[in-house]
């Protein structure tokens, strides 16, 4: 499995290259009132209102920035035919790596990961945390 690696939340994750729409760049966010903390905002991405989620709040910390502010972003394709678009704030796109095999959390790690985080995989040096980006739409359209 392919997967574009990225920092978020201050930690190394991955996403399924197949899952992966773009890495959009200096975006600013438009705040949505009343929304759940992990909604960060709303985009339009050629188009398209692409809803964006902070991944520290998805995590169960704190929201990582004001409203508004100016963030890179992973956007997922639409995997599940909802015809709704999400997307991921980040910190930094880092690259695509073919890790190999993804091994289950432990227990203990499945509570912390909020059942995002389908799997841990190393390469090289790095240990990605690989997100369950179905889990993580299926939170907000379901």
């Amino acid at each position: 499995m392919r997967v574009l690696s990225f920092v978020a939340a201050g930690e190394l994750y991955a996403a399924d290259i197949e899952c992966v729409q773009a890495v959009m760049r200096r975006l600013e966010p438009t705040p949505v009132r009343a929304a759940d903390s992990t909604i960060a905002g709303i985009v339009n991405i050629r188009g398209k209102v692409v809803t964006l989620l902070d991944m520290d709040a998805l995590l169960g910390r704190a929201c990582r920035e004001q409203p508004g502010a100016v963030s890179d972003a992973v956007v997922f394709k639409d995997i599940t035919e909802s015809g709704d678009q999400m997307g991921l704030l980040i910190s930094a796109a880092c690259e695509i790596v073919d890790p190999g095999s993804v091994q289950p959390l432990p227990p203990e790690a499945e509570l912390a990961g909020g059942g995002i985080i389908g799997g841990i995989a190393e390469h090289g040096s790095k240990l990605y945390r690989i997100l369950d980006i179905r889990a993580i739409i299926a939170r907000f359209t379901s």
